[in-house]
């Protein structure tokens, strides 16, 4: 275990778990690999990331996410309706059910089917945990000093 302290530049490998307001897990890292992550000026602009500053390998981490401090609030704009006759005849949908939309473009965009009237589905677009109180856990396994880009050493003849 290195002595290491985290600060702009230091790549950090962590576990950790994102928790609902009722406990729930909502996404962890602690079956699988840990993620690994380098801190950037940028990045200290993410509370999660603020908050592990002058942490060492060894230390865990708990901070609380605002819904508009994790993945924003949910939005009106990003719930639409769909005619029923446009999904595919062999599909039953259900309240609840995700669906995945083909973009022009290529790219898919999944939402979760909110209501089924009158030939009318409605679909909700945000994150699904938008509008949500999130707790973090980060358990610090690993702490790596900045590298010092070339530009950046000084030379000495």
């Amino acid at each position: 275990m290195s002595n290491q302290y985290i600060q702009v530049g230091s790549t950090v490998v962590m576990h950790f778990t994102i928790k609902l307001s009722d406990n729930s897990v909502a996404e962890t890292t602690k079956k699988t690999t840990p993620a690994r992550f380098t801190l950037t000026e940028e990045s200290l602009q993410d509370p999660v990331e603020r908050a592990l500053v002058g942490k060492q390998a060894g230390e865990k981490v708990r901070v609380e996410l605002s819904p508009e401090q994790g993945y924003g609030p949910v939005l009106d704009a990003n719930i639409h309706t769909v005619e029923l006759g446009r999904f595919p005849q062999r599909v039953e949908l259900q309240a609840g059910d995700i669906y995945s939309f083909d973009k022009p473009n290529g790219e898919s965009l999944t939402g979760v089917v909110m209501s089924i009237e009158d030939g009318i589905v409605r679909v909700d677009f945000n994150h699904p945990l938008a509008g949500k109180t999130l707790l973090c856990e980060m358990e610090i396994l690993e702490v790596n000093a900045p590298e010092v880009l070339a530009s950046e050493a000084t030379l000495c003849d």
